[in-house]
């Protein structure tokens, strides 16, 4: 495996993603089978940080919802592609709607919300990448990291902030992960950011936890 990452600013547009699918294809043209790491599009998880941070009721909360599907749509359209016509990114987009749609009473029980929230960025992005990217690579799937990628909680000291929203994952050679990616497509369009919490529940890395989710992967992978 060959494991690549992307940031923000190199999913904003067709152009950076036609790179994106440059740099795929002479990774496979070299023998590797890819696994790209994507951020959310730039400045998405400031609109998601800002979104947490208002009244649910409020005009801000609106236009903070406008701003984060207006930027999606707007990312569908370049690419060439319509967002209800595809199952995982149309699935997605209405998860946000849901989320946002409610905020919890109790911050005790916010950092669940707060997670799943954080992580519509960058399930987006890839998503959408993906959806684009099997137009020039046919075998270029969407993969869900929580599949593969788990967090660790072996400091019984941990916050439950920490836990959620600023946890650590495993780095050691993970046996059962590389098998079931071998089962699939050799190109794999995945997030950053985001993990698995022990009990299913969404967890993410920290600010920067792309970078850090793509360190775990090629670890865990002991890919190139």
């Amino acid at each position: 495996w060959m494991v690549v990452k992307f940031g923000g600013t190199s999913v904003v547009d067709r152009r950076r993603w036609d790179t994106i699918a440059e740099i795929i294809g002479a990774h496979r043209a070299a023998g590797f089978r890819v696994l790209c790491v994507v951020s959310a599009v730039s400045g998405i998880t400031d609109t998601l940080k800002r979104l947490i941070e208002c009244d649910v009721e409020s005009d801000a909360h609106v236009a903070l919802v406008s701003t984060f599907i207006e930027r999606h749509q707007k990312l569908a359209d370049d690419l060439g592609f319509d967002i209800d016509g595809n199952e995982d990114c149309k699935r997605i987009m209405d998860r946000f709607v849901e989320l946002a749609g409610r905020k919890p009473l109790a911050s005790a029980d916010a950092f669940d919300w707060q997670a799943e929230l954080y992580a519509c960025g960058e399930l987006c992005s890839s998503a959408f990448g993906a959806a684009y990217l099997r137009q020039k690579h046919d075998e270029a799937t969407w993969l869900d990291v929580r599949s593969i990628l788990s967090t660790s909680e072996l400091d019984p000291n941990s916050s439950d902030w920490a836990k959620y929203l600023s946890a650590n994952c495993a780095s050691d050679y993970d046996e059962a992960a590389v098998a079931a990616l071998y089962a699939g497509s050799p190109i794999r369009i995945t997030q950053g950011f985001i993990a698995k919490r022990p009990n299913g529940e969404t967890a993410l890395l920290g600010r920067g936890g792309s970078d850090t989710s793509a360190a775990y992967l090629g670890a865990r992978l002991r890919a190139s």
